[in-house]
């Protein structure tokens, strides 16, 4: 088990976002990293990033 407190965990699963939209402008927000762990007997997961609509909304897909 984690020794880490929440605090702890917080900040080391927060992630900057940075984009580029399409009129040009930069922006830049952040989002943060969880499992989604679809199958608990077999310990399968999927990492994901969950951020704001507006921090991607009109920005450039790479």
């Amino acid at each position: 088990m984690s020794s880490m407190s929440l605090t702890e965990k917080l900040t080391y699963s927060t992630v900057l976002i940075q984009c580029q939209y399409r009129d040009g402008t930069q922006g830049s927000g952040t989002g943060f990293i969880i499992n989604l762990c679809q199958d608990q007997a077999s310990n399968q997961c999927i990492p994901v990033i969950v951020t704001n609509k507006h921090v991607i909304t009109n920005s450039n897909l790479t």
